[in-house]
C-alpha cells in the first residue's frame, strides 16, 4: 500500500551519517533574488514583486506553458558519486560532469518534496503528493550544450506520474511508497522522508533539520539549461525548458544536522542503474513554494 505519513512519528530507523566532502555547490542557482522577509504570496509565485499585482515567467520560451508544478516544501541535498559511476549510467550521447575537475567525482542532487501539486494547463490539477527527484548537470554532445537530467523521479500517487510524464515524456517518473514527517519547533524545522520502490529495489532515506525561517527570494527565468526526462532511465525524452520561483535556506552540513541512507547496499537502484554514494556536498537547501512552469522545446 502506498502512503504518506504527516506530522506522525515514523518507524525508528538507524540512518548512517555519509562523509562530508568539502566542496561542491554550497547554494541553489538564484537569478533575481529577493533577500529578506517577503508577505505570503499569492496561489502562484510573482516574478516582479517591484511590479504590481502578479506577474508571470516573462521569459518567450514560457509564453505558453504545458506545465505548471508547485512543491510545498523542498530539500535539496547534493549527494557525491563517483564520475565513472555516474557515466556509466547515462544514456548515450551525454557526458557526465566531473566536479571539481580532476576530483574523479560529481554532483547529483537529491530533491525530496512535500506535498506538490501538478498542473496540466488547459487540462486539470492532480495530487497533491510527495516524492524525490535525481537530478545531474550532463553535457549533450550532439547540442554541444549542458542539460539538466532528470535521471529519476518518483511521486506517491498515480495521477502525478500520469500528469508529469504527459510533459517529460514516458518513463520520466515512477510510483513510490513515500512516508513524510515534517516537524517545526522554536524556529526549526525537521524534515524526514522514506522513499522506496521495491519492484526496482530502490530505497533512501533522508533526515534533515534546520532554521525554519525561509526567506530568500529568488527566481529563475528561465532557468539556464533545459531539463530533460529519461525513460525508465535508458533513452533521452524531448528537452523542456522552465522558469522557477521559490524561498529558500542554505543550511551548512554538519553530522547533526543531516543523516543520509541508501538502504540497498550503500547504492541507489535507479531505472537506469545503479551506484553508490560516496559523500554528501557542503550545505543542503530548504525550499518553501517551489513553483516551476514548463513548456517542450
Amino acid at each position: 500500500m502506498r502512503r504518506i505519513i504527516f506530522f506522525a512519528l515514523v518507524a525508528a530507523v538507524v540512518l548512517i551519517a555519509l562523509p562530508i566532502v568539502q566542496f561542491g555547490p554550497v547554494r541553489p542557482s538564484i537569478v533575481g533574488a529577493h533577500p529578506g522577509v517577503h508577505p505570503p504570496s499569492p496561489p502562484t509565485y510573482d516574478y516582479s514583486t517591484d511590479t504590481p499585482g502578479t506577474q508571470p515567467p516573462t521569459s518567450p520560451f514560457l509564453a505558453s506553458p504545458t506545465l505548471r508544478q508547485l512543491r510545498t516544501l523542498r530539500l535539496s541535498v547534493p549527494a557525491i558519486v563517483n564520475v565513472g559511476d555516474l557515466q556509466a549510467i547515462l544514456p548515450a550521447g551525454f557526458n557526465a560532469t566531473e566536479f571539481p575537475a580532476g576530483s574523479g567525482l560529481a554532483v547529483m542532487p537529491l530533491n525530496f518534496d512535500f506535498q506538490g501539486r501538478c498542473e496540466r494547463l488547459g487540462v486539470g490539477t492532480f495530487g497533491p503528493a510527495s516524492g524525490v527527484q535525481v537530478l545531474h548537470t550532463a553535457l549533450n554532445t550532439a547540442l554541444n550544450r549542458n542539460e539538466l537530467l532528470n535521471l529519476a523521479n518518483w511521486f506517491s500517487e498515480a495521477s502525478s506520474v500520469s500528469c508529469f510524464n504527459a510533459v517529460f515524456g514516458p518513463g520520466s517518473s515512477r510510483v513510490a511508497d513515500v512516508e513524510t514527517e515534517i516537524r517545526e519547533n522554536r524556529g526549526q524545522l525537521q524534515m524526514k522522508f522514506d522513499v522506496k520502490d521495491t519492484a526496482i529495489g530502490f530505497r533512501v532515506q533522508v533526515q534533515a533539520e534546520g532554521p525554519a525561517a525561509i526567506v530568500t527570494r529568488g527566481h529563475a527565468d528561465p532557468a539556464g539549461n533545459p531539463l530533460r526526462g529519461l525513460n525508465e532511465g535508458i533513452f533521452a525524452n524531448p528537452a523542456v525548458r522552465f522558469s522557477t520561483h521559490f524561498d529558500a535556506l542554505a543550511v551548512p552540513i554538519t553530522p547533526a544536522n543531516l543523516h543520509l541512507n541508501a538502504l540497498m547496499g550503500g547504492q541507489l537502484n535507479l531505472p537506469g542503474g545503479s551506484l553508490p554514494i560516496v559523500g554528501v556536498g557542503t550545505a543542503f537547501t530548504f525550499f518553501r513554494n517551489f513553483e516551476g512552469f514548463f513548456d517542450p522545446e
